[in-house]
């Protein structure tokens, strides 16, 4: 992850969630004009004409899911693909022109003993720790994440609550944004 730590230090990064309250607003401009703009898991598959709230614009996505079928038919459906593709879980998949990786036994298992928690960290939550901690952005901006209070833009339901601990999550949140680590645009 070195090398995907260079590509971010230094600039203006934007994380962009999935929650389906950003529908609700027009970020799209706000979103496409930012320096390096982040998405996860199944966004990919949703930047079209129907979502035109939330910009189009991907320089990387990061992922958890399980199946390498799975994550290479997102990318494959993309219509819009990222140059950089990490991979939090599991092993790197070569897709993308840049593939990375964060070994969650190593990365994740220690994130959640520093929250103290048994759950798992959500992927949004672990990438703004790794950026915090290892990658030294100029900034960092998230838009769309509200801790799983609404359920995703491209889905009906969440089972966030049932493998992360939303408490956690969102009192961690807010402690970066208190001491201006990030900035947070729900």
């Amino acid at each position: 992850m070195n090398e995907f730590a260079n590509i971010v230090k230094n600039k203006n990064v934007l994380l962009v969630g999935n929650s389906s309250f950003i529908l609700e607003q027009n970020k799209a401009e706000y979103i496409d004009s930012m320096e390096f703009v982040i998405r996860f898991n199944l966004a990919p598959l949703h930047q079209h004409k129907h979502y035109a709230n939330i910009g189009r614009k991907i320089d990387a996505w990061f992922f958890t899911m399980m199946s390498e079928e799975k994550c290479k038919r997102v990318y494959n459906s993309a219509r819009i693909k990222p140059d950089h593709c990490i991979r939090h879980h599991s092993s790197p998949l070569p897709i993308g022109k840049n593939n990375y990786f964060i070994d969650t036994e190593i990365y994740r298992n220690k994130f959640k003993k520093q929250l103290n928690i048994d759950e798992w960290p959500s992927s949004g939550l672990c990438l703004v720790h790794y950026l915090i901690e290892y990658c030294s952005p100029k900034s960092l901006s998230l838009i769309g994440f509200d801790s799983f209070k609404n359920h995703n833009f491209y889905t009906n339901a969440s089972n966030a609550h049932l493998v992360h601990n939303l408490d956690v999550e969102k009192t961690y949140i807010n402690k970066l944004r208190s001491k201006n680590k990030i900035k947070v645009f729900i």
